[in-house]
């Protein structure tokens, strides 16, 4: 993939492109995460994502880490990453999610598959109930 960067922008959402992403206006404040070469892989499974998206939330500030998160990541047709943008910042112990945000996005990206990534804050990695 060469030199690319993840480009993280915070405005209404967060989202992070693998591609080299279009100018932005400068009102739009942006975090890179340089990728490795490991993570620059296929997402086979939900185990490739996870660092990922540790990068991710460890550039959330001490408040915002301290909220559940919903994230979708759409996939081209060879499995690696086109975006990942995050859709609900939640609270402490939920994330409100509109399934037509999930959809809208995987539709206006022409994402080949969409993966589904949600954070809970103590850690767990089982899903609730509600999840």
């Amino acid at each position: 993939m060469g030199n690319y960067k993840a480009i993280v922008k915070t405005t209404t959402t967060t989202r992070l492109e693998i591609h080299k992403p279009l100018p932005q206006p400068e009102s739009s404040p942006e975090t890179s995460i340089s990728l490795t070469e490991d993570q620059k892989i296929p997402i086979e499974e939900s185990a490739d994502l996870v660092p990922i998206m540790q990068a991710v939330l460890r550039r959330e500030d001490r408040h915002s880490r301290r909220k559940e998160h919903f994230w979708v990541a759409g996939l081209r047709s060879d499995s690696r990453i086109m975006y990942i943008e995050l859709v609900s910042l939640g609270s402490a112990t939920a994330a409100i999610v509109n399934p037509i945000e999930v959809y809208r996005l995987a539709i206006v990206n022409k994402s080949h598959e969409i993966i589904l990534v949600h954070n809970h804050i103590d850690g767990t990695l089982e899903a609730s109930k509600l999840d």
